[in-house]
């Protein structure tokens, strides 16, 4: 990442987007495919408090 994004020509920074595209859909790809398993552990997390009958420090 340059220190001073200002001296970064546009044509530049649109070329980087659309270079590293396929990279940061792929990203995305990913974190979505883990959306189930958070919802699991969320869902286990609230069970155990539910079940303990205190509040888990975060």
């Amino acid at each position: 990442m340059p220190k001073n994004l200002r001296d970064v020509p546009v044509r530049r920074i649109i070329q980087a987007r659309r270079q590293l595209q396929p990279e940061l859909l792929a990203y995305r790809a990913y974190l979505d495919s883990l959306v189930p398993t958070v919802a699991e552990l969320a869902a286990v997390r609230a069970a155990y408090r539910r079940a303990a009958g205190t509040h888990v420090r975060r």
